[in-house]
C-alpha cells in the first residue's frame, strides 16, 4: 500500500512537514527529511489503524499529479510516495510494529486482506 505525500522543506530553524492528502488529518514532521518520512510511515499506519477501529474503509490512494492539481496550496512542496504495510500495527494479525521499523513490504505479498467496515 502506498500513499502520495507532500513535503514542506525544513530549515535550520524549522522542521520538515509532511501531509498525506488522501488520509484526512494525517500528517507528520521531523528535523530531517529522513526522520519526517519515517515518522510519516508511522502516522499512516496509526491513521489506518484508528480508521479500521472505527469501522470505516481505508481510502484508495490518488495519483500524485491529480493531488498536485487539486491541492494548489501545496505548490512548491516536494511530492513523494510513502509505502507502508498496514500489518505492521502491533495489534493486527500478531505482527509487531518493530519488524522492519515500520518499513513497507513489497506490494504483492501474501498478507490477508485488511478487515473492512461492515464485513460482519
Amino acid at each position: 500500500m502506498h500513499y502520495p505525500v507532500a513535503i514542506e522543506p525544513g530549515s535550520a530553524k524549522a522542521a520538515w512537514g509532511v501531509v498525506v492528502p488522501d488520509l484526512p488529518g494525517c500528517f507528520s514532521a521531523g528535523d530531517t527529511l529522513e526522520e519526517a518520512l519515517l515518522n510519516t510511515e508511522e502516522a499512516i499506519i496509526g491513521w489506518i489503524g484508528a480508521t479500521l477501529d472505527e469501522g470505516q474503509d481505508i481510502p484508495a490512494h490518488s495519483a500524485v499529479e491529480e493531488l498536485r492539481e487539486r491541492h494548489t496550496a501545496l505548490q512548491g512542496w516536494i511530492w513523494a510516495v510513502v509505502k507502508v504495510d498496514p500489518y505492521m500495527r502491533d495489534d493486527m494479525y500478531g505482527v509487531g510494529a518493530a519488524v522492519g521499523g515500520g518499513k513497507a513490504c513489497v506490494e504483492g505479498t501474501s498478507h490477508p486482506s485488511p478487515p473492512r467496515a461492515n464485513s460482519a
